[in-house]
């Protein structure tokens, strides 16, 4: 039961979004002699339906406009989020054009098909249209390519305003009485089916029996190839798991409800199976999990026992047909309700852990006054906290009010095929009050309790670096909300909740830009301070009790005494904080929090459980906000990097002397104990090796492997980056011996021995990861280890260096043999990606503008596409240049090891 209910869902969202797709991708105006409505639809659907179709969908808009337009309306309503006809240019140019697509269209039906050139879809529309007026808003909001030999054709495609690219080319073919949009190889063979009356290459018999009765219909042709395009894997798997073989085609469609015209629409289903057998069984299953069903939401999910008391299951011989009344004015709570009931389904306790989760709820926990979030009504921009230098949440280059903003990362990015300079930059805020404790504005601008805008990334002559951009989701014009975060702070015992905004904003800057080009960034942040702070309470029962204002609505869904259920509309940043209450009016403390929005409307649906029982609620909200703006300059970054608390020393290296090594041989009795009971000692005279741990997690993460290595006092090797390479061939298993590739890693962290001690290096704990990606030792046990340790010895050195806030420069070793680039800088770091051959690399040293060499905090390697990148953490001072050191001749010295367990 609870696979064929998800199953049903995703039914149910597929034929929404092929409602969407219909009603958004029209075009109509004007008429012509042609085939009726009825008859051109016969002729599209023959003309889609190839061997290759797996999907149709139909439309009948002269079908909902005869019914009533209550349930249209409704419907359309949803259909577009607010404001999206300002962000859409082709809505705007439908709009500008006098092109009503409800109104004009009669027929609209798509198909998704499989071709030998891979997945093709095609629209089609019947009704009365202006081609000039089409043409031109297809002019105005798509880039054309060019225009097709008929006079009504143009082939265009589209940017994707939130990730920049460019759709492949489609193509519009309009008269006076239809339109197709389709891809330019499809359209010659559509049109030519269409002209010549082509008939359908597969039955479509049933289909027109059911789409005829129907609004809106979505036919599954071949329901398992169909199922491949949900995203989801998960639910992919079980909805395929429950569409087996036996399963020819789905069909789903509304329909008028004849006993509530315009207001009701009947959603249903025809499931089409090889047998009726396949169908009794299915019905009967269906039967046994409504029983389980209705104990599983009863008294819990009213409106979701709603649902399931209307719904229909019912057998006419191989069909198994499904319905369930939508009504218009509910269609709010129905959603909530599938939202509700897929929580249910999806939830893996069994009835202890219910029985437990209910007496934890009823175990009732209050939130102390101080620990609440603060509102006050008389707080103005005078009474806003100045930020201070001493915030330990960011590293700030500029102040502006109470927000401080710094310059937090530069790295290098490709776009466009074109390497440019990209900031990042982040701004926190001090403690405020009247902040909205629900961070509601999710995807919704207009409701940002803060935002931050640049005006401008200026060079020395004042010239503007800062690249023009007209999408993108985060593009260098859009204002950026701040998001709302709070902390629990605890001083002398006693704990408060601080309430604070913090986001970050990414700039890219125009191709011949480089970061040491910036001298000034500007901007400012808004803030929309509350003004007029309200308070209202109720007694429970809370369902539908509300709070409205000019610019926001609040209300309360069907909760229970623990869970507290409302929607917010409108600017929600005017709900400051939603509180339950217990008996006594204290705030009961939450258990847990789900914020969900609409897929179609601009709202949020906000569900809480809830510590205790809940015997009303209060909501704190304001009539209005007034925008504060805090204008900022930040005129030097990257100044941040830590001091040297611990006195650390630099490294300065050093080449090694083969004359040594006889010696390092006879060191090795100092260190052979280094491994201590608990590991397995791998003696490798000078080394010593000791292995701790061999943990499998799983292919992608494969093995971690964790081991320490103590090493002789070589000048060459303190400190070496690549100095030390400790090698995995193969791992030994009862079933034989298994490989993975690049299982090796580079020791970095050989430091001096402790005080006392002879003078050995060591590395006391270090553990990386290699990946199994063909499982091969998925459930293995692994006996036994063969490898071995690399000493890369330089024996002569050289150097050669770049500023180090020189992005994207490069320091290459006077005889190419390496090189490395500086691919991002941030507040207390510097990366590199090292070209080359990296076991000449002996180390990347930062020093100042007075030539004192830095310590550092930190080495971090990183391997990625076979790329090798390291990451330095100077402390003690801020870098100037940066020093490639790197072997001009080196020895090379190689300790194998097979170990058995």
């Amino acid at each position: 039961m609870n696979r064929f209910i998800i199953a049903l869902v995703v039914v149910l969202l597929l034929a929404a979004g092929g409602y969407y797709f219909v009603s958004q991708n029209g075009t109509p105006t004007a008429p012509e002699d042609g085939p009726s409505p009825a008859a051109y639809l016969d002729m599209a659907e023959n003309a889609l339906a190839t061997q290759g179709v797996i999907l149709l969908a139909h439309a009948d808009f002269e079908k909902a406009r005869a019914a009533g337009q209550g349930f249209l309306e409704h419907i359309d309503s949803l259909s577009f989020p607010q404001d999206m006809e300002k962000e859409n240019s082709f809505l705007s140019a439908l709009k500008e054009q006098g092109i009503n697509l409800k109104e004009q269209v009669d027929q609209a039906v798509a198909g998704f098909l499989v071709t030998e050139n891979g997945n093709r879809y095609a629209l089609m529309l019947r009704g009365n249209f202006n081609p000039a007026a089409v043409k031109n808003a297809f002019s105005q909001a798509f880039l054309i390519v060019n225009h097709g030999e008929e006079g009504g054709d143009v082939i265009f495609i589209y940017k994707n305003m939130k990730t920049c690219g460019l759709t492949p080319p489609l193509q519009m073919h309009v008269t006076g009485k239809q339109i197709i949009i389709t891809t330019p190889d499809m359209m010659p063979q559509l049109l030519a089916r269409l002209q010549n009356a082509v008939p359908a290459e597969i039955d479509l018999s049933a289909w027109r029996s059911f789409r005829k009765t129907h609004f809106f219909s979505i036919g599954f042709m071949r329901p398992r190839e169909t199922v491949s395009v949900i995203p989801h894997d998960g639910l992919r798997d079980i909805v395929r798991s429950n569409l087996d073989a036996t399963v020819q085609t789905v069909f789903a469609g509304l329909a008028p409800d004849p006993n509530a015209v315009g207001t009701t629409a009947i959603f249903e289903t025809d499931i089409h199976a090889t047998s009726a057998e396949w169908a009794r069984k299915a019905l009967d299953r269906i039967n046994l999990g409504r029983t389980a069903f209705r104990a599983m939401i009863a008294g819990k999910l009213p409106t979701a026992a709603e649902l399931e008391q209307n719904f229909q299951a019912s057998q006419q011989e191989n069909i198994l047909k499904l319905s369930v009344p939508l009504h218009a004015a509910k269609m709010n709570e129905t959603k909530d309700a599938l939202h509700d009931v897929g929580n249910v389904v999806l939830s893996k306790g069994d009835a202890v852990n219910a029985v437990i989760d209910k007496f934890l709820k009823q175990r009732e926990d209050t939130v102390p006054k101080r620990e609440l979030p603060q509102f006050s009504e008389n707080y103005t921009r005078d009474n806003l906290p100045a930020f201070s230098p001493a915030n330990v949440f960011i590293k700030a280059d500029a102040a502006a009010g109470p927000f401080g903003i710094a310059v937090e990362k530069a790295a290098l990015i490709t776009q466009h095929g074109r390497t440019i300079t990209e900031l990042t930059l982040k701004v926190h805020s001090e403690s405020l009050k009247n902040i909205p404790a629900d961070n509601l504005n999710i995807d919704d601008d207009a409701s940002a309790v803060a935002t931050v805008q640049i005006s401008g990334v200026y060079d020395r002559m004042g010239e503007d670096l800062l690249a023009a951009e007209d999408c993108g989701t985060d593009s260098n014009n859009r204002e950026t909300p701040l998001a709302v975060h709070s902390r629990l702070e605890f001083d002398n015992g006693t704990s408060s909740t601080h309430t604070y905004l913090e986001g970050r904003k990414t700039l890219r800057l125009i191709p011949e830009a480089a970061l040491q080009d910036i001298a000034k960034i500007t901007g400012r942040v808004t803030l929309q301070l509350p003004q007029n702070i309200k308070s209202v309470r109720y007694a429970a029962p809370l369902d539908q009790q509300e709070v409205k204002t000019d610019n926001a609505r609040l209300y309360f869904r069907d909760n229970d005494e623990h869970r507290l259920k409302y929607t917010v509309e409108g600017r929600k940043n005017h709900i400051l904080a939603v509180h339950a209450l217990n008996e006594q009016g204290y705030v009961l403390r939450n258990r847990s929090s789900l914020v969900s929005s609409s897929a179609f409307k601009n709202q949020r649906n906000v569900s809480r459980d809830i510590q205790g029982r809940i015997a009303g609620a209060e909501i704190i909200y304001t009539d209005e906000t007034q925008p504060q703006e805090f204008p900022f300059e930040i005129n030097s970054f990257f100044n941040h990097f830590d001091a040297d608390k611990d006195d650390r020393k630099a490294m300065l290296m050093q080449p090694e002397n083969p004359a040594n090594f006889p010696k390092y041989a006879q060191l090795y009795n100092n260190f052979a104990e280094f491994c201590g009971t608990k590991t397995k000692a791998i003696p490798l005279p000078p080394l010593q090796l000791c292995l701790k741990e061999l943990k499998y997690h799983g292919r992608k993460r494969g093995i971690e492997t964790k081991y320490s290595l103590a090493a002789p006092a070589s000048p060459a090797l303190m400190g070496n980056l690549t100095g030390i390479e400790f090698v995995i061939g193969r791992y030994r298993t009862p079933q034989g011996s298994v490989e993975l590739l690049d299982h090796q890693f580079l020791t970095t962290e050989l430091v001096q021995a402790g005080e006392g001690l002879p003078p050995y290096l060591s590395a006391p704990s270090i553990s990386f990861m290699t990946s199994d990606p063909i499982g091969g030792l998925e459930r293995q046990k692994i006996t036994g280890i063969i490898g071995k340790l690399v000493v890369h010895m330089p024996l002569k050195m050289n150097r050669a260096s770049i500023r180090a806030m020189n992005l994207g420069g490069r320091i290459e070793a006077y005889d190419k043999s390496i090189a490395a680039t500086i691919t991002s800088v941030s507040q207390d770091r510097i990366s590199f990606l090292i070209e080359g051959d990296t076991s000449r690399l002996v180390h990347l040293v930062p020093i100042t503008a007075a030539k004192k060499i830095l310590p550092l905090k930190n080495v971090l390697y990183h391997y990625e596409d076979g790329k090798t990148r390291v990451t330095l953490e100077p402390i003690g001072g801020i870098p100037e240049y940066m020093e490639l050191i790197y072997a001009t001749e080196k020895q090379m010295l190689q300790f194998p090891f097979d170990v058995r367990f």
